[in-house]
């Protein structure tokens, strides 16, 4: 596939994402790319930004942090920052920029309504450490799982009904919170 012109916003894609493999030489299959990169993105920051610690795939926080500029090349913009969250750059003010580059490749951003000088300080301290807001998220979990399991306990009327009523409500617990992180 080739694209002339492609525009991110709220993007997942790693900041080490090399985009001179596709943007330049003979094999160029994208044109020019523009990044919106919004100023308090925290599901970016949060959520794929430690996916990207990890090398993941191409995960990562070219939403809340910009592309790299070392695997960057020419055709690679960025608009460093748009007002908002995760939706930030497809806003209705962003619309007319969006609709002239993908058209024409260029856009006098200089213009861009909505635009911040830079990001929220507390999703900026926060994305420096994504693995706290995880770090968070599996004590919450566990502390959900222990209710239930207490729940279940106090429910039961003796051992081996306990152990049954946990064997059977751990899996489905697991389930329940892999389908919610995994299709969310």
């Amino acid at each position: 596939m080739r694209f002339e012109n492609v525009v991110f916003a709220g993007s997942v894609v790693s900041t080490r994402f090399d985009w001179r493999r596709f943007t330049g030489g003979q094999s160029r299959r994208v044109g020019k790319v523009l990044n919106f990169v919004a100023s308090a993105d925290w599901v970016v920051a949060f959520f794929p930004k430690l996916f990207q610690r990890f090398r993941w795939q191409d995960l990562g926080s070219a939403g809340h942090d910009g592309f790299d500029t070392k695997t960057r090349s020419n055709g690679v913009e960025e608009v460093r920052y748009v007002a908002g969250a995760h939706s930030a750059g497809i806003q209705e003010r962003c619309w007319d920029w969006i609709a002239e580059f993908v058209i024409n490749g260029r856009a006098d951003l200089r213009q861009l309504p909505g635009r911040a000088e830079s990001r929220h300080w507390c999703v900026e301290a926060l994305g420096r450490v994504p693995w706290v807001i995880w770090l968070l998220i599996l004590l919450a979990v566990g502390l959900l799982a222990a209710a239930l399991g207490a729940v279940l306990w106090l429910l039961a009327a003796g051992p081996l009904q306990f152990a049954f009523l946990v064997g059977l409500a751990t899996p489905l617990f697991l389930w329940a919170l892999w389908m919610a992180l995994t299709r969310g």
